[in-house]
């Protein structure tokens, strides 16, 4: 019996043509996802959608399959692309192909029998993007250009992408070579490593005219586990490929590596069951592309990112300056220059100061860090002690149960209660154990864990041993680690180091010894006396008879500061960004990428709080650069950047569990604006029971996290006295300056803290609050600002924006201290760029630089 009597339902199925320009995405079962939408046959069974890509005005061809009744003719059936009726090209009595013409949108190819749909297939056009992808190779070995170019060609087309490819000649230097191993990197692709950042740097040190919107792929001799196939950071545009001879596979390993930095794609046989064979990302050297990953490959890209998101960019800020030297028994520096600024080690500065526990007693001596928790043995007894006394009051309820007979359901009620108080009893030993440990807080004198290590030894030990901690700190410092035959010596002191540099009649060397330390600038000879905002090293050279004959100046980086007097003070006009929680998932919108939180359920650190000159984390300019729009509209002397991400957990949601839940369960954007149907959701609560639904708005009116919120404000405390530094490389030059701020979400709370430590140390203009969060537990002095806007959504006001359509990340509220009359809602055209995620988002906030003078919102001009 042939298969055609087996079944005689009729229906057609799309597969890929040989003749094809671009790719085809053949519907398969994927576990849990909606990716190839369904569509029903005549006797009620479900198909899945195949999907065509399509080129912007081209033509493209597709086969396609008749099954069943093999009575059944090509004639009978009618085929639609979009509204058009076409005629198939017949192979024979069961295979044809389609001509789909100039396509300008994505029509789905529709086939008709007797009226009854039989086959679906969709099609999605994209317009052409160029890449240009720039290799490198350390090895020496030989590439085959023209192979490797002919792979990534035939994957790329399939995403109508052009890549223009150029391999440079190896690049080696004295670390990196033909025989290099690279050690294993993060498997979350969400940092690079020490090795991969120092070639990477060398390079670009070397090469510094580097085309920067490119992506560079480093062609390396192998990693430490030869599994790895290459690795590249989400979004980021540096990547590491292993070499391998066989030229066909190599192109495969380095389209999928570039893969992941243009589109952020995902390995899927981490994540499919079944695996998706033969796609590109697989490890079995496929080479198609699904729809949806061609959908992310063809993402706009407005800035092509060479460092990932946990690195520490080195800044010419930072509240502890550290320095590091060697003295001898007499307390004179060791100096090898006649030049004493050479005698200074100064690497870093940092917003913390180091200090040690000096515990006498073994028990309580810690000797390993858990996070922010310092670990001893006293710690592990008392969890000894709490296992032991559960264990003991086990045996007594067992007894008490089996004498009164109770049900299952108290022994796990009281199994869990056991449990849940174990693990707050742990966690209470672990802050109990730090706050002894406080009690023996030491941040000056002898380091024991540092004897007899060098310098560069003591620079790396310094911030990982246990009996070293970091305090953030809010004032400016210097911490000075002094060398003593072999044994270390820290010291806390003012941020202005003044040394004497004593000359000799002889040709000897000069001695140099540190005198005073202060939190001022104190010239005599240039009648100077003024507080310092940022760190000094003072130089006063002294003859033989000790008499000052002159000083000089050093900034932290070991820049000679000159003519104190003759600099001119020209007021600056002083830009500064405060941008808000940065998502570790990266996508399309940005709901993707909070969606990605949402399944992959970490964070990124708290901010780090330094200032940057530059977008460090990428915040603003990947959208519609609204950065640029900014500074083209303020006109500022100088563009500064502060990081106010900060955990979920200082947010009105408490935490990112509760985000997450409210999020799912939150109300899409109603297609209809004028017939809401998302004013109330399904009740999830404990009283579901009784009320089956509850008001959607009540999910966004949450208390405020007025704790987190001055967390956050303090930490941009901070960053206020980092700007303070960026500002003021010569005593009081910020004063004649004007500060205008533009900040988001988190940022509000982050700038006020900034604004309390910057305020009458330079003049107020414009500050602009966009979509701020928990704003109702911050003030502002409105007066003192020429100008000040908050944007957002309309919530918990007159003629309030439908549920549907609110800012569910940071439900708003009005800031305290600034009249209704200064905020400025989303405008209503704007309804297709309004809901939980999307009234959020800074990259849809470009209409406030569209409103005009007369409007509520207008920033003026400068």
């Amino acid at each position: 019996m042939s298969v055609f009597a087996q079944d005689s339902t009729i229906w057609v199925s799309f597969h890929p043509s040989s003749n094809q320009n671009l790719g085809f995405d053949s519907a398969k079962k994927i576990t849990g996802t909606n990716y190839y939408p369904l569509f029903q046959l005549e006797n009620g069974q479900n198909r899945q959608s195949s999907y065509k890509i399509l080129a912007y005005g081209k033509s493209d061809v597709v086969n396609v399959k008749l099954h069943g009744d093999s009575s059944v003719q090509w004639s009978d059936l009618e085929f639609y692309f979009g509204k058009e009726l076409i005629k198939p090209g017949i192979i024979n009595e069961r295979n044809a192909f389609l001509l789909l013409k100039n396509s300008e949108k994505s029509n789905d190819v529709l086939v008709y029998r007797k009226g009854v749909l039989i086959g679906q297939l969709k099609t999605m056009v994209y317009t052409g993007k160029k890449r240009k992808v720039v290799i490198i190779p350390i090895v020496r070995n030989s590439l085959n250009l023209q192979i490797l170019k002919k792979e990534l060609d035939w994957i790329y087309r399939q995403a109508n992408i052009e890549l223009e490819v150029t391999f440079e000649t190896p690049f080696q230097s004295k670390v990196f070579n033909s025989n290099t191993i690279f050690t294993p990197p993060d498997t979350l692709k969400t940092r690079y490593t020490g090795q991969m950042r120092l070639l990477r740097d060398q390079y670009f040190t070397q090469n510094p005219n580097a085309d920067r919107n490119a992506y560079y792929l480093f062609i390396i001799p192998n990693f430490s586990n030869a599994r790895k196939l290459g690795y590249m950071v989400y979004d980021k545009s540096i990547g590491f490929v292993p070499f391998q001879k066989d030229q066909k596979k190599f192109g495969i390993q380095i389209a999928r590596t570039l893969a992941i930095g243009i589109g952020a794609l995902d390995d899927l046989w981490l994540k499919t069951n079944p695996t998706i064979i033969n796609n590109l990302m697989d490890t079995n050297n496929g080479i198609t592309l699904t729809h949806f990953q061609i959908t992310e490959l063809q993402r706009d890209i407005s800035i092509y990112a060479r460092i990932d998101s946990y690195e520490n960019i080195k800044t010419g800020n930072g509240t502890i300056a550290y320095y590091f030297w060697e003295e001898d028994e007499n307390g004179v520096i060791l100096m090898d220059d006649k030049n004493p600024i050479k005698a200074l080690k100064q690497p870093f500065k940092k917003n913390f100061i180091a200090y040690r526990f000096d515990v006498k007693y073994f028990l309580m001596r810690p000797f390993f860090r858990l996070g922010k928790y310092y670990i001893s043995l006293l710690n592990f007894i008392f969890i000894f002690a709490i296992a032991l006394v559960i264990y003991l009051l086990r045996k007594k309820v067992k007894t008490f149960w089996g004498n009164r007979n109770l049900r299952n359901f108290w022994r796990k009620l009281l199994f869990w209660l056991s449990f849940v108080g174990a693990i707050f009893l742990v966690q209470f030993s672990f802050e109990w154990g730090n706050s002894i440990l406080d009690q023996f807080k030491k941040v000056s004198g002898p380091i024991p864990a540092l004897l007899d290590l060098t310098y560069r030894d003591v620079r790396q030990v310094l911030f990982t041993d246990p009996e070293i901690r970091k305090q953030g700190e809010a004032n400016l410092y210097s911490e000075i680690l002094v060398r003593k035959k072999g044994a270390w010596e820290v010291k806390k002191r003012g941020h202005v180091l003044y040394f004497d540099v004593q000359e000799s009649d002889t040709n000897e060397s000069p001695t140099l010894r540190l005198t005073n330390t202060s939190d001022r600038l104190i010239l005599p000879l240039d009648s100077i006396n003024a507080f310092a905002r940022t760190h000094y090293s003072v130089f006063s050279y002294l003859n033989s008879k000790g008499e000052r004959l002159r000083q000089e100046v050093y900034t932290y980086d070991g820049q000679k500061v000159k003519g104190f007097k003759n600099n001119l003070d020209i007021a600056k006009r002083v830009l500064v960004f405060a941008n808000g929680y940065r998502p570790t998932s990266t996508g399309q919108t940005f709901g993707e990428n909070f969606k990605g939180i949402q399944a992959k359920g970490f964070e990124f650190p708290n901010s780090t709080n330094y200032i940057y000159n530059f977008d460090r984390y990428d915040y603003w300019q990947p959208w519609g650069a609204i950065n640029q729009q900014f500074q083209n509209r303020i006109n500022p002397s100088v563009t500064f950047y502060a990081d106010g991400h900060f955990s979920v957990s200082t947010s009105d949601y408490l935490s990112l569990l509760n985000f997450t839940r409210i999020s799912q369960l939150y109300p899409s954007r109603c297609k209809n604006p004028k017939k809401h149907t998302c004013r109330t959701v399904k009740n999830n609560e404990f009283t579901r029971f009784i009320l089956p639904t509850s008001k959607t708005e009540k999910l966004l009116k949450m208390p405020p996290n007025k704790k987190g919120f001055a967390f956050r404000k303090m930490k941009g405390k901070i960053a206020g006295m980092n700007l303070l530094q960026e500002l003021n490389p010569l005593p009081n030059m910020s004063e004649n300056d004007t500060l205008f701020i533009v900040a988001h979400s988190m940022g509000y709370a982050y700038a006020l803290g900034m604004i309390e430590v910057l305020r009458n140390k330079i003049n107020f203009g414009g500050f602009y609050i966009i979509a701020p969060e928990n704003a109702k537990s911050g003030a502002i002095k409105s007066e003192e600002w020429e100008q000040v806007w908050q944007y957002g959504s309309r919530f918990n006001l007159a003629m309030s924006d439908a549920p549907c359509l609110q800012d569910g990340i940071a439900p708003q509220s009005s800031v305290k201290g600034l009249s209704y009359r200064n905020r400025a809602f989303i405008p209503e055209n704007r309804y297709n760029k309004k809901g939980f995620f999307d009234s959020h988002f800074i990259g849809y906030y470009d209409w406030i630089l569209l409103l005009k003078e007369n409007e509520t919102g207008y920033i003026k001009q400068r």
